[in-house]
C-alpha cells in the first residue's frame, strides 16, 4: 500500500503521512498509554505506528509500540499470527539491538526465525542472512570471552 511504501522510504516527511495514516484518530498519547493494556485487534497497527517511530529514531515510543503490538499479537487468534508476530519480534530485535541489549534482541531474533520458519519460508529466508550475522558475532564473542577466561588461568 501506499502508506507502507511511504513508511519505508526514508523520507522523513512520508515516514510521517505514513505515521498519520497508520495511527488514524487515536493520538500518540493513547497509543503511547501504558494504562488499561487489554486484548485488542491494534497488534498490526501498532507495529506500523511503532516502525514509523523507529525510522523517525523515536526510540522509546517505537519500544511501547513494539512491546504493545507484540503482546497483542501474542494473544490473538487471526490467521496471520505468526507473520505478524515475525515481524514485531524483528523489528523488536533490531530496536534493542541498537540500544545495547544483545540478549533479549538474541530472543527476539530466535522467535522472529521460528515463527516465519512454520508461517512464511519467504520470510524466513528473507532474513536469515541478517539473523545469522547476528548469532555468529554472539558466538564469536561468547568465543572470545571462553579464551579470556582459559588464558587467564
Amino acid at each position: 500500500t501506499l502508506a507502507l511504501s511511504q513508511r519505508d522510504s526514508g523520507n522523513l516527511e512520508d515516514i510521517k503521512k505514513s505515521l498519520k495514516y497508520f495511527r488514524g484518530a487515536t493520538s500518540i498519547e493513547e497509543l503511547l498509554s501504558t494504562d488499561n493494556i487489554t486484548k485488542s485487534s491494534d497488534g498490526p497497527m501498532l507495529g506500523n505506528v511503532g516502525k514509523c517511530m523507529y525510522l523517525s529514531r523515536d526510540m522509546d515510543g517505537a519500544l511501547v509500540c513494539y512491546a504493545k503490538s507484540f503482546y497483542y499479537l501474542f494473544e490473538s487468534d487471526s490467521y496471520n499470527r505468526l507473520i505478524n508476530l515475525g515481524y514485531a519480534s524483528f523489528w523488536l530485535a533490531d530496536l534493542l539491538l541498537e540500544l545495547g541489549k544483545n540478549e533479549a534482541a538474541y530472543y527476539f531474533y530466535s522467535f522472529a526465525f521460528e515463527s516465519w520458519s512454520s508461517s512464511s519460508p519467504v520470510l524466513s529466508n528473507r532474513n536469515k542472512s541478517k539473523i545469522a550475522k547476528f548469532f555468529d558475532t554472539i558466538f564469536r564473542w561468547l568465543f572470545f570471552l571462553e579464551t579470556l577466561v582459559v588464558l587467564s588461568i
